[in-house]
């Protein structure tokens, strides 16, 4: 499942140049956005393994699209200044969502490990991660 993310996430990373170039750093940035939250909100209701790894591959190829469009958007906006701090912050602070919202779903006890409750783990992290990016 975790290569699938990342194979998603390289065929994205491939194609922003693109997308970015024809239509804008800003369209691909809310684009890349707006499919990683609906395939996320979609991942919720899987059933199949083999769907759930096809739509993890589209969710990183989404989430290729966003997140470099962002660096790019966030260095071209900012102050000289403060470009570093942000840019830095930016890397940060997407893998610290998602982390917080496994820490959160943890500490409400969603996931059990006999009922296999992953599915409200997935809106918990879905939720933190959103936020954050």
């Amino acid at each position: 499942m975790a290569g699938s993310l990342f194979l998603g996430y390289a065929f994205g990373a491939i194609i922003v140049g693109m997308i970015s170039d024809n239509f804008g750093r800003k369209f691909a940035f809310v684009l890349g956005n707006t499919f990683s939250l609906l395939l996320s909100v979609i991942l919720c209701y899987v059933k199949g393994s083999y769907q759930f790894v096809t739509l993890i591959m589209l969710f990183g190829m989404s989430c290729g699209i966003s997140f470099p469009s962002s660096t790019t958007l966030v260095s071209e906006i900012s102050n000289c200044q403060v470009r570093a701090n942000i840019i830095g912050i930016c890397g940060v602070i997407s893998p610290i969502g998602g982390i917080a919202g496994l820490y959160i779903a943890k500490l409400n006890n969603t996931y059990d490990y006999n009922t296999n409750n992953w599915v409200v783990l997935h809106e918990y992290r879905i939720l933190v991660v959103k936020f954050t990016i």
